[in-house]
């Protein structure tokens, strides 16, 4: 859900607990997601690809996890 869509963590975190797919908060999502580097390199490189977009020629091809929820008093 937060990376193809685009949600916020906090709105990842929310929907995943609607859908009862998940209990917690998006500070706890954000350090699972630190944990799981290779994992999600590899999702990124699968969307990617779905969009026509190669980066197998792109060796040494950094990628940075961002978050960049909107808050709202």
């Amino acid at each position: 859900m937060h990376l193809d869509p685009g949600f916020s963590l906090r709105e990842t975190a929310v929907r995943a607990l609607v859908a009862n797919l998940a209990d917690m908060s998006d500070v706890a999502l954000l350090k699972c997601f630190r944990k799981c580097k290779d994992w999600l390199a590899a999702l990124c490189h699968s969307m990617f690809e779905e969009r026509g977009i190669n980066l197998k020629n792109h060796e040494g091809l950094g990628m940075r996890l961002l978050d960049a929820t909107t808050l709202h008093s």
